[in-house]
């Protein structure tokens, strides 16, 4: 399957602010928080690969206690154009990186972070993003691998990798996936040599068992 990569996604965190119904990152992996060391190691095993976009996501990227170390690492080590996905409640704690980031991604949430919204919504790098937007989903059992692949390249993630502190996986819920449904392995480690093995990873079990379906 060839899969271009355009955008990095790196999960800095599973912690959250908020407990939303929709995202389980919480309950199997609320500990999980990247570290400095790591950080450097994607920088290092990604700087070549030929993607414009470095994402920073989570959980709540803005709970972790050093993510202005981290967007800075990321700046200065990849120079790559700089996305961020928040719920925006904790930006104002953190409004030193506003201009860092080429673009920071706010998902709206009415009643929860209205303040947050209609703050930073009228800056010139702030996109207003539904959850729904992101994906256009397509839930099938009997999925085939050519409906995967379309999948894959059209809808939820188009030409994006999700990235945790040492592994790579194809879709953001992919981990998820992986370790509450027992699937068959989607991920390859992070470490010397992981793009020639990702092009022969299969994205089709996690899929086949898409949460946003």
């Amino acid at each position: 399957m060839n899969r271009g990569l355009e955008f990095l996604t790196i999960d800095v965190t599973h912690k959250c602010n908020l407990n939303c119904s929709f995202c389980g990152k919480m309950v199997w992996d609320s500990d999980y928080e990247i570290t400095m060391e790591q950080v450097e190691n994607f920088c290092k095993q990604c700087n070549d690969v030929p993607a414009t976009c470095v994402r920073v996501s989570g959980g709540e990227p803005l709970t972790h206690p050093y993510i202005e170390e981290i967007i800075d690492m990321i700046a200065v080590r990849m120079k790559r154009v700089i996305h961020l996905a928040t719920n925006g409640i904790l930006l104002h704690k953190h409004e030193s990186i506003i201009p860092k980031l080429n673009l920071i991604h706010i998902t709206p949430y009415p009643g929860v972070n209205d303040a947050a919204v209609a703050k930073y919504g009228e800056l010139p790098n702030v996109n207003l993003v539904t959850v729904r937007e992101y994906y256009d989903p397509l839930y099938d059992p009997d999925l085939s691998i050519e409906a995967a692949r379309y999948l894959y390249s059209h809808h939820c993630v188009r030409s994006m990798v999700s990235i945790t502190s040492n592994r790579v996986y194809p879709c953001c819920l992919a981990e998820m996936l992986e370790r509450t449904r027992g699937i068959d392995k989607v991920h390859i480690e992070l470490k010397d040599g992981w793009m020639e093995k990702w092009e022969s990873l299969n994205p089709l079990p996690a899929c086949q068992h898409c949460l946003w379906g």
